[in-house]
């Protein structure tokens, strides 16, 4: 019973994809480590000592084969509750909460799935790997940043951020880096191209700020909106740092990625992708089609690129079905 209760404030619902805060998770994620750590030892306290107290009270009254009400019970209670064995249990499931608490907010440190990689080694030595990458960044930002306070901006960037991560977490991407205002996602390249799951994030983060644009617009008065821009290739990946350690990624996918992002407002579009990525989608099956934009010249690149963009196409299936 205790496990069970320990599960119902830590982990996701049946209906939650995997590294997607449900609504018991998210209480424990918004507060500081120490301030987690402690609701945690409350909660599992509080939880333990109810479920121990109605326990003894079944177990000594089918013991007794007496009613849950009778007085006969008390002692048989009290001896349990105050003894050794009661004792263990409490400190065994205590240990439980305890990691538990610390394995979440370890995971949400490095993002779903980096810290097992972390744990088994994958990129303790360098090594080369198939992957795509998306550049999304927030719309007009320095117009934005001389709007708000110093402080009101740094709350708007951090819901942004948060907003957005169930989109990208349901089309099973993982977040690299944020860089300043900017989110870098990446996807090993068959997972990318699976269901398309690289251009649906798009989407899906479309939907989730459009959800949460009543909250922008009372609390700053401004709804925002974001570009993104998408590339795929091989890059080099392994461990770096010596008393901060991190997964890295090296390659010209990701300056390619970033560059192609910096055209959309130049093209007029919110996405942009290359052609080397949009030959691997199957855009039709989600209900997308491409439009080509031209071939676009690129800081650093000798050649012209030829780019496209996204968007709903209005005789397919409905889009976004992750």
């Amino acid at each position: 019973m205790v496990a069970v209760n320990i599960l119902f404030f830590t982990q996701n619902t049946p209906h939650t994809p995997p590294g997607v805060p449900s609504a018991f998770g998210r209480p424990l994620r918004s507060h500081t480590y120490g301030a987690a750590l402690l609701l945690s030892l409350l909660g599992i306290t509080i939880l333990y000592s109810l479920t121990s107290l109605a326990g003894s009270f079944i177990y000594n009254s089918l013991r007794l084969n007496v009613s849950l009400f009778d007085r006969a019970i008390l002692p048989s209670v009290y001896d349990y509750l105050t003894g050794m064995e009661n004792l263990k249990n409490f400190l065994f499931w205590l240990l439980v909460a305890v990691t538990t608490t610390l394995a979440l907010q370890v995971n949400d440190k490095y993002g779903p799935g980096v810290f097992r990689a972390f744990l088994l080694g994958r990129y303790f030595h360098p090594r080369t790997e198939g992957r795509t990458f998306m550049f999304l960044d927030i719309r007009s930002s320095t117009a934005i940043a001389e709007q708000l306070e110093e402080l009101q901006y740094f709350e708007f960037v951090k819901d942004f951020f948060q907003d957005v991560t169930p989109g990208i977490l349901l089309a099973k991407g993982e977040i690299y880096q944020y860089v300043g205002d900017e989110v870098v996602v990446s996807w090993p390249q068959a997972r990318a191209l699976k269901d398309n799951n690289c251009v649906q994030a798009f989407f899906e983060i479309q939907r989730s700020l459009a959800e949460r644009a009543q909250h922008y617009q009372e609390k700053y008065g401004i709804v925002p909106s974001f570009k993104a821009g998408l590339h795929c290739g091989t890059v080099v990946s392994g461990e770096i740092g010596a008393i901060k350690r991190d997964i890295a990624y090296s390659g010209d996918v990701l300056n390619t990625a970033a560059r192609i992002q910096s055209k959309c407002n130049e093209m007029g579009v919110d996405i942009l992708l290359s052609e080397t990525l949009l030959q691997q989608l199957v855009l039709p099956a989600s209900g997308l089609r491409e439009k080509p934009v031209g071939a676009v010249e690129l800081r650093g690149k000798a050649e012209a690129m030829r780019l496209y963009t996204v968007e709903a196409d209005p005789d397919g299936p409905p889009s976004g079905g992750l």
